[in-house]
């Protein structure tokens, strides 16, 4: 296995230090769906799938007023964000159609040690926003912060800082979960003594044990979703950015990411996470954001809650 492992460990080398993280994302195509309507015509309340949010419920839990000076975070200094972007646009364009505006004038922060939800519907931005965070879209416009460094400007210093789950990511289907792990514990260059513990504890918090030593093409829609996260805290990255990670899996991994997500928050990681599903931002975030087509259109503070 030695053998075979190393040339596939080689195969995709380039891909994992090229394309940022997870180590087999496929990174290069672009995204699923975004909103149609031209940033001038906004609010598109009623064309733009944001529309069937109910942002007024979500302004009845405190999530629709800006940061006042009352806020707890308001006057939280700089050195304490650990994520923060200004101003960040990204549009698509195409040959035969207009071009759109999948984020315009996006500006937000998440502290250290804290759990931001974005909200939004389908094509509200999310996944753009996600990809622009992570490296594996450059924005038109504006500047993304990791820890006080910008990424565009240092991209390798940002990889060993953030941990990712993207909805495009895809896994070598021959390769079992254990190998990916061992091969991105590589690519971090971790010692083998602590690359071992944090494998075991990744796929202990992750309740991998049963699945982690399968090939990954035996792997369900869940048992993937698990592995993804168990490659994006590996390295123990302070930052962690999810794209949608409950999105499409079975009740028990949900419970098993809720858990997760859980810990890492204990553990003082900062965490940016984006769902459709109000109730789950309400029970995991500190804060939360809404998107609609492309803009901010509230954020404000939120209680952690227990899920009942």
């Amino acid at each position: 296995m030695g053998c075979t492992m190393g040339r596939r460990a080689s195969t995709h080398t380039g891909l994992a230090w090229s394309a940022g993280w997870p180590v087999f994302s496929a990174l290069r195509r672009g995204p699923r769906r975004v909103c149609t309507r031209p940033a001038s015509a906004l609010p598109c309340r009623t064309r733009c799938a944001a529309h069937r949010l109910d942002i007024r419920a979500t302004a009845a839990m405190g999530a629709a007023s800006a940061p006042t000076d009352g806020d707890e975070h308001a006057s939280v200094p700089h050195d304490s964000e650990a994520v923060s972007v200004r101003d960040v646009s990204k549009t698509f364009r195409t040959a035969d159609g207009p071009a759109v505006d999948a984020l315009r004038d996006v500006s937000l922060t998440v502290q250290r040690g804290e759990v931001l939800g974005v909200l939004g519907a389908a094509a509200s931005g999310k996944t753009t926003l996600a990809r622009c965070l992570c490296g594996s879209l450059t924005p038109d416009a504006g500047h993304i912060l990791i820890m006080g460094r910008d990424t565009l400007q240092e991209p390798r210093w940002a990889r060993t800082h953030i941990g990712a789950v993207l909805q495009e990511a895809s896994v070598d289907k021959l390769l079992t979960g254990r190998e990916h792990l061992e091969l991105l514990g590589n690519l971090h260059d971790l010692p083998a003594r602590k690359r071992r513990h944090a494998i075991e504890r990744a796929v202990e918090l992750l309740e991998m044990q049963a699945s982690v030593d399968r090939p990954t093409g035996s792997y369900s829609d869940g048992h993937r979703r698990r592995l993804d996260m168990a490659l994006a805290i590996l390295h123990e990255p302070p930052v962690l950015l999810l794209d949608e990670p409950m999105a499409g899996v079975d009740a028990e991994t949900r419970r098993v990411i809720e858990k997760v997500l859980r810990e890492m928050r204990r553990d003082g990681r900062s965490i940016l996470f984006t769902s459709q599903d109000v109730e789950e931002v309400h029970f995991l975030a500190d804060r939360v954001l809404v998107l609609e087509c492309g803009r901010v259109a509230a954020t404000g503070a939120r209680r952690l809650t227990a899920r009942p």
